[in-house]
Parts: C-alpha cells; structure tokens; sequence
C-alpha cells in the first residue's frame, strides 16, 4: 500500500479555486471515454465540467481527494442528505497510482465519517462491467443488495 506523503482532504465544488483545480484534474482524466463511463455512465463524452459541477451544486455533495505533493491522484464523493445512509460515487484514482489501495483508503475515510455521523449503511452503484471495482467492494465487505439493467447496487451496514 503506498501511503507515504499522501493525504486527504474534503473540499467543495462551490469555492473559485478549487473548481479551477478539478476541472483541470478531471480534464486530463476524463481524456479517456472509457473512464469516463466507469466513473460516471450518464456523463457524455468529450467531458465537460461545468456539467459536472451543476450536479454537484443541485445535490450538496461533498468529496474526499487523495494528495501527494500536492497533486490530486484521486477523488471519492458522497451524498450524506440520504435519510439513514451514505451514497459513494464518483471514485476515481489516477492510472498511475492505481493498485497501490488508494481507493480503499479513500473508501475506509468515509466508512469513518459514516460511523461518526451515526449512518447506519454506505450504497453505492457500480457498472456490471467494472470487474475491477466489483472485486474491490466484495472485498471490502460490500454485498449485492440488486441488480438493474446495467449496473449492480452494493450496501455495507456500518457498526
């Protein structure tokens, strides 16, 4: 696992600065259409952020990024408005950090505010296609709550 000089850090989209920053992370990711589709399905390709961010401001979201020397290599966001549950989405780790347990780390950070904030399960909804994603939620404890026409409903009650 690599976690020498990496962080956390919660932040909104609504601030100027970190906007400018997101977006540019997320243009350079979101080169890649099929990465665009793991992480966001309904998102359409070329990628534009102004898009995303309306979502963001509509629903009062919040978002965990990774750090390391002061590069963002990944993002984690959630829904806490949910009446007696979290909802993760929008987990992505940049390609070259990838398969070092970033996105566990990130995962483990809001299964911590969940338990702080007395929520009881943490759902999240993943394309059947993402084998890789799967696998790590499985792996995590998260269990199939259904199945939907393109993508499966994991749950994980929170002690």
């Amino acid at each position: 696992m690599l976690t020498k000089n990496i962080c956390i850090k919660k932040i909104s989209l609504n601030g100027e600065e970190n906007c400018r920053v997101m977006k540019s992370v997320l243009n350079n990711w979101f080169q890649d259409p099929k990465l665009l589709n793991l992480v966001s399905p309904r998102s359409k390709y070329p990628f534009f952020f102004n898009s995303w961010k309306k979502y963001y401001k509509m629903n009062d979201l919040e978002t965990l990024i990774l750090k390391r020397e002061n590069w963002i290599i990944g993002q984690l966001s959630y829904n806490l408005k949910i009446k007696s549950e979290i909802h993760m989405f929008h987990l992505i780790i940049d390609s070259k950090f990838q398969r070092r347990g970033l996105a566990t780390k990130l995962i483990s950070e809001v299964e911590k505010i969940a338990s702080n904030i007395k929520k009881r399960t943490i759902a999240l909804n993943v394309l059947k296609s993402n084998h890789r994603a799967i696998s790590l939620y499985e792996k995590l404890g998260y269990r199939l709550n259904r199945k939907k026409s393109f993508y499966l409903n994991y749950y994980k009650e929170i002690r």
